[in-house]
């Protein structure tokens, strides 16, 4: 029994860093696609010509820092999955990457906000049948996801020092 365990634990370990692989090429080819791609297309783009500069440049910063943020949640999601593959799910440096998750879910919130508003128009955002599901899914949901975070760092943090106090012990 003990086998099967392990090989499910093992298999679906390899699964998660799988797809985080995955996820860090998509944001890998969307931040270069970014990077380049819409500048050009924004100096095409009539937004650019009703709105002005200033209006499709925020949007584009936004945009990008917004891929930015989720790469960096990528990066400390795929050096977490490493030590998990190497059996030390209980690194010191775990607890620190996953709280840097967490921040990096409560900086990706506001860019979130702001690029819903600018491209929705604040007058829109605010309708009432589109409010609660912005609400809901742009900040209470991304609130309850970061404090969830938090929460599991806290729990590695106390799983680092049980560790620490095994091997000491033995």
């Amino acid at each position: 029994m003990a086998k099967k365990e392990t090989f499910f634990r093992i298999s679906s370990v390899r699964a998660f860093s799988t797809f985080i692989s995955i996820l860090w090429i998509i944001g890998l080819t969307t931040f270069f696609m970014d990077a380049v791609l819409i500048p050009f297309s924004l100096l095409k783009s009539p937004m650019m010509k009703g709105k002005g500069i200033i209006y499709s440049g925020s949007i584009y910063l936004a945009s990008l820092l917004t891929v930015v943020v989720f790469l960096w949640i990528i990066y400390c999601l795929r050096k977490l999955v490493q030590t998990v593959k190497q059996n030390h799910p209980f690194d010191q440096a775990n607890p620190g990457r996953i709280r840097r998750i967490a921040y990096g879910v409560f900086v990706w919130m506001p860019l979130r906000i702001f690029s819903e508003i600018m491209m929705k128009g604040l007058s829109d955002v605010l309708k009432t049948e589109n409010f609660f599901d912005f609400l809901l899914r742009n900040v209470l949901m991304l609130v309850f996801l970061g404090t969830a975070i938090l929460v599991i760092a806290k729990v590695f943090e106390a799983g680092v020092r049980l560790e620490q106090d095994q091997t000491l012990t033995v």
